[in-house]
């Protein structure tokens, strides 16, 4: 790699190439970081309260409540119980 320039126009320029290849998909991470290094360099006095946004959303896809019937089955039987009566049964036995 080559020694890079360390004037203003020079670093924009690179960086402008680097996102020229950068995947589409992911531009929105380098948003988010351009903007939380952004706001790193603001003093308190001069950062502007903005409208604050979830680090990543993630989609939101509707499904019928009846897919859960497959759930209710999942484990066979005798598998039922009170956990905090077992956990207590196995340290009452224990010697002390």
């Amino acid at each position: 790699m080559e020694t890079l320039t360390k004037s203003p126009e020079a670093i924009k320029k690179r960086i402008a190439i680097l996102l020229a290849d950068f995947p589409p998909d992911r531009l929105d991470f380098v948003e988010q970081l351009v903007l939380f290094l952004h706001e790193q360099t603001q003093t308190p006095a001069t950062r502007v309260t903005r409208e604050k946004r979830a680090p990543y959303l993630y989609p939101t896809v509707p499904v019928s409540v009846t897919t859960l019937n497959a759930w209710m089955n999942l484990l066979p039987n005798g598998y039922e119980g009170d956990a905090l009566a077992d956990s207590e049964a196995v340290y009452e036995d224990a010697p002390r």
